[in-house]
């Protein structure tokens, strides 16, 4: 492979919330780690957004010395509370969903480091992303047929260039200008480079249901509702940082033979915990 673009950062400023790490020994040999989430709230257009961020860390380096992230993560509990600065970028959790029976994909974001931020700092969550485009630019609609937000399927070179992760970004449907530019710049297998705002917006919904007597049941249900705005981008890279054809079907190829073995991999694992037929005798009588 060559210098294909890998460009992927996140950077949230926001309150934590809640601090979810834990330290466990590997099953593997019996080495520490520190892995586990927080949650950081973020004020951002007038609207409160939550965001989980997951983080994972061994105790030692491969150089045997105590690592500085190790160390970061497990003091990161006294910021609970308090303004923080978060840099990560976005991780594929590419998995075997048993209720569909296919594979599936979950866009998680994954930090690195955190810091208290000092000062009135706004809150704010943004990303750079850059890599080439797999599918271009989809309308989604609702049940009543309008149109909620645009889709860009973009796929990024893992760091070994042995793989690759697939990623999803939005356009806002009250952005025409920039629909149009990515309609028209951003042909599939062109690489591209963008950046954007980060949403993941609480909505909390009450919902009233009627009982056989007496008062009516009330629930209260929150859900996040999360998205990847794009909000400006540059031409199609070609030369350097670029992923030609033969990049491009090298990696695809790859994660379509990993989609295969995470299948197969299910599959055994399946067959081994269900439960072992029971084996009966037929007797024949001899009246």
């Amino acid at each position: 492979m060559a210098n294909e673009i890998v460009k992927n950062r996140v950077e949230i400023i926001g309150t934590l919330k809640e601090y979810n790490l834990e330290i466990k020994n590997s099953k593997t040999n019996g080495s520490e780690f520190i892995s586990g989430d927080i949650k950081v709230d973020a004020m951002l257009d007038d609207k409160l957004n939550e965001f989980t961020i997951q983080f994972f860390a061994k105790k030692l380096t491969q150089n045997g010395a105590e690592s500085k992230l190790f160390e970061s993560y497990d003091k990161m509990r006294d910021l609970v509370g308090k303004k923080v600065r978060v840099s990560g970028e976005l991780r594929e959790e590419r998995y075997f969903n048993k209720t569909t029976n296919q594979m599936a994909s979950a866009q998680r974001i994954s930090g690195k480091f955190v810091s208290a931020e000092k000062g009135v700092t706004p809150d704010k969550a943004r990303f750079e992303f850059g890599g080439f485009v797999r599918k271009g630019l989809v309308a989604k609609t609702n049940k009543d047929n309008e149109i909620y937000t645009y889709d860009l399927e973009v796929a990024q070179s893992n760091y070994n260039g042995t793989n690759m992760n697939v990623f999803h970004f939005n356009v806002d449907p009250a952005k025409p200008e920039i629909i149009k530019a990515i309609t028209s710049m951003y042909p599939v297998n062109a690489t591209v480079s963008f950046e954007g705002d980060i949403r993941s917006i609480v909505q909390i919904a009450t919902v009233e249901e009627k009982a056989a007597f007496g008062d009516a049941r009330v629930k209260t249900y929150t859900n996040l509702v999360r998205s990847y705005n794009i909000t400006s981008g540059d031409n199609p890279i070609v030369g350097e940082g670029m992923y030609d054809m033969t990049a491009i079907m090298t990696l695809t190829q790859a994660y379509a033979a990993r989609d295969i073995q995470i299948t197969a991999e299910n599959a055994t694992a399946a067959a081994a915990a269900a439960p072992a037929r029971p084996v009966t005798s037929r007797q024949t009588s001899l009246i």
